[in-house]
Formats: structure tokens, sequence, C-alpha cells
């Protein structure tokens, strides 16, 4: 009867040894497969992060050229001029503007400027929707890491 005792606790001792053990294995590789992903998703943040900032500085390249342009329309009473051209006749002169008259010498086509100024804007307002999904994405992620 000692014996029997004995030799069903010592099944049952294995055999919980063995759920623990299999029990380990399973939380381990689990843990392995939480930090693969976590590190996946890090890089993924990375790489976007990097590519809205990317885009970001395109975007302002592109704003402050219109902004330029805008203004060389102004000065230029609405004529475009190559940059080669302005470069090689006297920009003091070409930056003079006449108020000795009544009438201001500057005349901007309306139409043209307001095309510039709605390219201008659509530009920021493109920056602006790219820096709400770049906010938004690190409040994701920051929301999940802090899950963890």
């Amino acid at each position: 009867m000692l014996y029997r005792t004995h030799s069903s606790v010592e099944r049952i001792l294995n055999f919980f040894q063995t759920v623990l053990v299999e029990s380990q294995d399973k939380a381990l590789r689990r843990i392995a497969e939480l930090k693969e992903q976590c590190q996946l998703e890090q890089k993924a943040k990375a790489h976007l992060e990097d590519a809205l900032r990317n885009d970001l500085e395109e975007k302002d390249h592109l704003i402050s050229t219109l902004r330029t342009k805008i203004e060389l329309l102004k000065l230029n009473g609405g004529k475009e001029e190559d940059d080669s051209s302005t470069q090689e006749g006297s920009n003091s002169e070409n930056l003079l503007i006449d108020l000795s008259g009544g009438e201001p010498a500057v005349s901007v086509p309306k139409r043209q400027l307001q095309e510039e100024v709605a390219s201008s804007n659509e530009a920021e307002s493109v920056i602006k929707g790219k820096w709400a999904f770049c906010y938004t994405m690190k409040q994701y992620f920051s929301c999940k890491t802090a899950d963890r």
C-alpha cells in the first residue's frame, strides 16, 4: 500500500513537472514573440517618422519656394522671369518700386496671385495633416508601449 501511494505521488509529481516545463516554454516563446513584435513596431514607427519628416521638409521647401515666388511676382509686377535673367540684371533695380507717381507701379494679376496663395495654403494644410497623423501615431505607439 505504501509502495502504491509512493508511486502514485511520483506520477503526479512527474505530471506536474511536465506541465510546469510546458507552461514555462510557452511563456518564454510568447515573451520572445512579444519582444520581436515590439522591435518590429519600433522599426516601423521610426521608418514612418522618417518618411513623414522627409515629406514635411519637402512641403516646407515647396511652401517657401511658393512664398518667394509670390514675393517676386509682387515685386516684378506679375511678370514671371527665369532665375538667370533676374540674377544677370541689377538686383537693386529689379527690387525698387517707383512710388513717385500717384499709383503704385506693381500690378500683380489677381488670378495668378490667388492661385499661388491657394497652392501655398494647400501645401500648409497637407503639412498640418501629416503632423496630426504623426502625432496620432506617436500617441498610439506610446499607449501600446505603456500597455506592455
